[in-house]
């Protein structure tokens, strides 16, 4: 089982900075649309944000895979779904956090320890949901805080 998500436990200051970003969008609502915080809304994440679009049948496509993300893996997945991604098991890895984020409706935030293409990195990552009609999660922003993490594998 998953702990609830609490805000308390985000270590990175970018991450803090999306997490009260989503809260205020929220207002009274559950979650912000996507035109009350849009990606122009924190341009300041723009070289490490990923937009999320939630398909139908439990599927996901990048709309927008950071630059900064796609330069460090080595692959842009811009417009492409997860299910094209090449490392089947960071692809699972994405996939698990983006349905837990669909199913609780709510932020998630995890650390990981994940290797791609001989180099591994440690993170911290934010999820936030945004929805249209204010219960179906059908957009996801995903912001990772690497730093100075990044370090061959062992």
């Amino acid at each position: 089982m998953v702990a609830e998500f609490d805000p308390a436990t985000i270590a990175g200051a970018p991450l803090r900075r999306l997490h009260a970003a989503w809260s205020a969008a929220c207002g009274f609502a559950r979650m912000p649309t996507p035109e009350t915080l849009s990606p122009a809304a924190i341009v300041w994440a723009r070289e490490t944000l990923s937009v999320h679009d939630v398909l139908p049948g439990g599927t996901f496509r990048f709309r927008i895979d950071a630059p900064h993300t796609a330069a460090l893996y080595g692959i842009d997945m811009t417009g492409r779904t997860l299910d094209e991604y090449p490392e089947p098991r960071v692809r699972e890895i994405i996939r698990r956090t983006l349905a837990r984020v669909v199913r609780s409706r709510s932020p998630a935030r995890e650390m990981r320890d994940i290797t791609v293409s001989l180099w591994r990195w440690e993170y911290e990552i934010l999820l936030v949901p945004l929805s249209r009609d204010g219960e179906n999660v059908d957009t996801i922003y995903s912001l990772p805080h690497i730093g100075a993490e990044i370090r061959r594998p062992r």
